[in-house]
């Protein structure tokens, strides 16, 4: 598929409470430009995950608003906002006793009539693209007949990949993709996300945990904490006094070796 722009992000003062009292997100504001890969830092319960889905509409605002590529999201807003983002998630989000082939084609469910998504029917076109987007995730066309739960965890994730790509989306939300994976493969995944971002001209937003990583791969890094911006600049601003403030003395937020 052709290159084209990716989507700009934007939330004014954005505030998240849920119905226990926790607050998640508090008078946040950032924009994100188009066609940046930008890492969301910070420890569990930070507001990386509610920040994500506020973008695609699983999560709506106690107050403030959210848009992308300037579309208010919101209920009227977000089925068609939906068809131009593609999501990865932090356990692959795949149906396990299910083909490979069908998990990619998922991605493409926001395109179909919902008969023909209920059906399982996907356009030979379609069929055809996940084929080609399993290839560029470097899997071998002899996987789109295995059950997805037969594959290694970075097969796995490669797989998630290849779905979230099958509508060259302009947004890609990237919810601790590497959670689970080793460090060697965990360094392949974000390679892979980038690369395949880049070819389009995608935006990222990706939640990470490791900050090596971050470093690597990040054009710019959002530090969170409490459901604040505590940081957002380039990686290399990112001082060692910064990481402490985000995580404390949790050694494992610093990756050991990931090339």
């Amino acid at each position: 598929m052709s290159k084209a722009a990716g989507a700009s992000i934007q939330f004014e003062k954005v505030s998240k409470r849920f119905s226990d009292g926790t607050v998640a997100l508090s008078d946040l504001s950032l924009q994100v430009p188009a066609g940046t890969f930008c890492v969301l830092l910070g420890p569990s319960g930070s507001g990386k995950s509610t920040l994500l889905r506020c973008l695609n509409g699983l999560e709506t605002p106690s107050q403030g608003s959210v848009y992308v590529d300037g579309t208010l999201v919101n209920r009227n807003s977000i089925k068609q906002l939906r068809k131009e983002i593609g999501s990865i998630h932090q356990q692959f989000g795949l149906v396990q006793r299910d083909q490979v082939a069908n998990n990619v084609l998922a991605g493409a469910l926001s395109k179909l009539p919902t008969w023909q998504a209920m059906l399982g029917c996907y356009p030979r076109a379609l069929e055809a693209r996940a084929a080609e987007m399993l290839e560029q995730v470097g899997l071998d066309p002899v996987h789109l007949h295995r059950r997805a739960g037969e594959l290694s965890g970075g097969q796995q994730q490669r797989v998630g990949i290849a779905r979230a790509f099958m509508l060259a989306p302009k947004l890609i939300l990237a919810d601790e993709p590497i959670a689970s994976l080793d460090p060697k493969t965990s360094y392949d995944i974000l390679a892979l996300i980038r690369e395949q971002a880049q070819a389009l001209g995608a935006t990222v937003l990706c939640s990470l945990h490791q900050v090596d990583l971050a470093r690597v791969f990040a054009d710019r890094i959002i530090g969170l904490k409490a459901g604040r911006v505590v940081f957002d600049g380039a990686p290399s601003d990112l001082t060692a006094d910064m990481v402490g403030l985000l995580y404390g003395h949790d050694e494992s937020a610093v990756a050991p070796e990931y090339v």
